[in-house]
């Protein structure tokens, strides 16, 4: 899935991980680039918006090849 305009970024609750919203129900995990659709009943209780990194995947372009090659994950949903 490549990147569009103005994705929403979101953390899963559980563990951190970073993932972008792309609108109809499709999410791609932005650290290991795994996309899919997920169900929105289970997403609306998996993920949680991050303003922070909506802000920075929007921004700058060199931030999900950071994540990537750093290994991060957000600490705070």
């Amino acid at each position: 899935m490549e990147k569009e305009e103005n994705s929403i970024g979101v953390v899963q609750k559980p563990n951190g991980e970073i993932y972008f919203s792309y609108g109809s129900n499709k999410y791609m995990n932005i650290r290991t680039g795994v996309s899919g659709q997920i169900d929105e009943k289970i997403s609306s209780k998996i993920f949680a918006p991050n303003v922070e990194a909506t802000y920075f995947y929007n921004e700058w372009e060199g931030f999900g090849d950071m994540v990537r090659r750093l290994n991060l994950k957000i600490d705070k949903p």
